[in-house]
C-alpha cells in the first residue's frame, strides 16, 4: 500500500478524520440517547419529559448533525480513496472485509441518520413539539434494536483490520 497516488492519500485522510469525529460522536450518541430509557424495560423515562424540555434535544442536536455530516464524508471519501487508490482486494484482503463490513452497515446507518435528521429538523422548528421528538427518538430504537451496539463492535473490528492489515499477500519482488 506503499504506491498509492498522492489524492489518495489525501482521501484516506480526509476519510479516517471524519470516521474518528463519526465515531466518537456515535458512542456519545448512543450513551446520551440510551439515558433517556429505563434500563430495566428499556421504556422513555417519562418523568424527564414533563413540561417542554427543550433543552436536552438543542443539546443532542449538534451531535447528531455532526454525526450526519461525518458518516457522509467518511462513506465519499473512503469510496473516493478505494477507487482512487486502485488498490488490488485480492492482495489486500483486510481491505476487502472494510469494505464488505462498511457497505452492510450503510444503508441501516442511512436510515437512522434520515431519523436524526428529522430530529435535528424539529430541534430548529420555532415551536419546537416535545412529543414528536420523543417518538423519533422511540423510532430510532424501536426500528432497528440493538443494532448501533453491534455496529460499534463491527467498526472497531473496522480499526483492527486496518490497523493489523491481516490476509495481505506480501509480493516477491528482489
Amino acid at each position: 500500500m506503499q504506491n498509492i497516488p498522492k489524492i489518495s492519500k489525501i482521501l484516506l485522510l480526509i476519510s479516517v478524520v471524519s470516521f474518528t469525529i463519526w465515531f466518537g460522536g456515535y458512542f456519545a450518541r448512543i450513551v446520551g440517547l440510551f439515558q433517556l430509557f429505563t434500563s430495566d424495560t428499556l421504556e422513555i423515562q417519562k418523568s424527564i419529559f414533563e413540561g417542554s424540555n427543550v433543552i436536552l434535544f438543542k443539546v443532542l442536536g449538534p451531535i447528531l448533525s455532526t454525526g450526519i455530516i461525518s458518516y457522509l464524508l467518511f462513506i465519499i471519501f473512503f469510496f473516493g480513496f478505494f477507487f482512487s487508490s486502485k488498490l488490488n482486494l485480492k492482495s489486500e484482503g483486510w481491505l476487502f472485509i472494510v469494505i464488505v463490513l462498511v457497505s452492510f452497515t450503510m444503508p441501516f446507518e442511512m436510515y437512522l441518520s434520515y431519523i436524526d435528521w428529522e430530529i435535528v429538523n424539529l430541534i430548529l422548528e420555532a415551536n419546537f413539539n416535545n412529543s414528536l421528538a420523543l417518538q423519533l427518538v422511540e423510532k430510532r430504537f424501536a426500528v432497528l434494536g440493538s443494532f448501533p451496539i453491534i455496529e460499534i463492535f463491527l467498526y472497531i473490528v473496522v480499526i483492527f483490520l486496518i490497523l493489523l492489515q491481516p490476509l495481505k499477500i506480501k509480493s516477491n519482488e528482489n
